[in-house]
């Protein structure tokens, strides 16, 4: 009745040999190349399914040895947790009272400087910055404050700090019955209206994304229903001078989610009533010059994406289907993308999906049920671009109360020790397709 907690569906060939020595008995199989992930874990539950809503707003974060995951637990109060494995995390601090549907976004200032933004449907927006502490508290720098906007209805924040060190908040306003989307910056010891444009259309399900890239400001804007995607941009060399071509539209696609690097911004458009395409494409901010749209798969919900490793590396995680919650990866820059991987098979109504990457692994945050109380659920994947390369055999022992994520990247063969109760499936990440011995000592059956 003992056994090893691997999830053998991983392996390309099972079982390739098993031997028998000194009591230790070692089976051998090979993993493929691309990602895996660590099983999922429910960090809380929460009355709302749009907990951990919107997808664009990015509220996972790495920083100070942790995973901090921000959410609402109500309608009426936002929340945090952390976990130094992505596997067993701690009870929820409230972070805020206040509705999360109206808007609320993180940003982490490396290495471990929290900004958060928030907006509540009236003519404000209000900010706080704090440091992320190794044991799970946040020490707050500065009181919680407010920005009065130029226009009213302010919802759907984006924040960003730029090289420079100045602030950015993008947020999405109405005035005379036309959604405008106006964007702040703080410098100097104050804040000043960068830009405040019309979006010509009253559909007021349009949201703001902020980025600051190598060369300059990103704006982004589209709406989250039956939409069109929308990018401003603008230049360091003159303060708070846009170019001119500052109302890009893209794609017909609704916004679901950009990312940054460099100064390349890279999209995936989903959302919309119904089941419709998921679309990938890159904007370069020197020439910009957008790349040729390419098409994924279909989805009902908001997808997330992720750059991670190498600026070539991304992974797109999306749900609420019944296949369950679902990720592609791509190492190309997003010319080639792997086949479909899921991500949990049991998370058949995940929703607005959230996603970010600590330098080895990606996590990612949802909430699953069809109703109260719902779930916010939490998943590590591990991805090929962002393994670790040893040139010789390594031997790890893993503890019998093994509750964290193993990651391996290896050019060599690799040896694994493992106790007789591992509760948790192994993760292995392969930049290569390679071939493991996993040994295990069995004394009850050999003794």
């Amino acid at each position: 009745d003992e056994g090893i907690g691997f999830d053998w569906s991983d392996a390309i060939n099972r079982f390739t040999s098993v031997s028998i020595s000194n009591r230790i008995v070692t089976i051998t199989f090979s993993i493929p190349a691309g990602t895996t992930v660590i099983d999922p874990t429910t960090i809380t539950t929460t009355t709302m399914q749009f907990g951990t809503g919107y997808s664009f707003q990015r509220k996972v974060l790495y920083a100070s040895g942790r995973w901090w995951a921000f959410f609402a637990t109500s309608s009426t109060q936002i929340a945090y947790a952390s976990s130094t494995d992505g596997t067993t995390w701690s009870s929820t601090t409230n972070l805020m009272s206040g509705d999360i549907n109206l808007g609320f976004a993180v940003f982490l200032k490396n290495p471990d400087t929290l900004f958060w933004v928030r907006t509540s449907d009236n003519s404000t927006f209000s900010y706080r910055n704090g440091t992320l502490n190794s044991d799970g508290t946040i020490s707050w720098l500065i009181p919680t404050r407010q920005v009065t906007t130029a226009n009213p209805s302010t919802r759907y924040p984006g924040i960003t700090v730029a090289p420079s060190e100045d602030i950015w908040v993008s947020v999405r306003t109405a005035g005379g019955g036309v959604v405008r989307i106006e964007a702040w910056r703080y410098t100097s010891g104050s804040w000043t209206k960068s830009r405040d444009f019309s979006t010509g259309q009253g559909d007021f399900h349009f949201v703001t994304q902020i980025f600051a890239t190598t060369t300059g400001i990103i704006l982004a804007s589209g709406k989250i229903l039956n939409g069109k995607t929308n990018l401003t941009w603008a230049s360091y060399s003159v303060l708070n001078t846009w170019s001119n071509r500052s109302s890009v539209q893209l794609y017909d696609h609704a916004y679901s989610s950009m990312t940054a690097r460099g100064d390349v911004v890279s999209c995936a458009c989903s959302l919309g009533s119904g089941t419709l395409p998921l679309y990938f494409w890159n904007f370069t901010f020197t020439s910009g010059l957008f790349s040729t749209e390419t098409r994924l798969d279909r989805v009902s919900n908001f997808a997330t994406i992720t750059n991670y490793g190498s600026g070539n590396n991304y992974a797109i995680i999306y749900g609420g289907n019944a296949t369950g919650v679902i990720y592609f990866n791509s190492t190309d820059g997003g010319k080639t993308w792997n086949s479909k991987n899921i991500l949990s098979s049991t998370d058949t109504t995940g929703y607005y999906l959230n996603s970010n990457f600590n330098g080895t692994n990606i996590g990612a945050l949802w909430v699953n049920g069809s109703s109260s109380p719902f779930n916010v659920r939490f998943a590590v994947i591990t991805a090929a671009g962002g393994a670790i390369t040893r040139a010789i055999s390594d031997t790890l022992t893993l503890s019998e109360t093994l509750s964290r994520l193993l990651v391996l990247g290896r050019s060599l063969t690799d040896t694994i020790t493992l106790s007789d109760s591992i509760q948790r499936a192994i993760v292995v990440a392969r930049s290569i397709a390679d071939t493991l011995s996993i040994t295990d000592s069995i004394a009850a059956s050999l003794g």
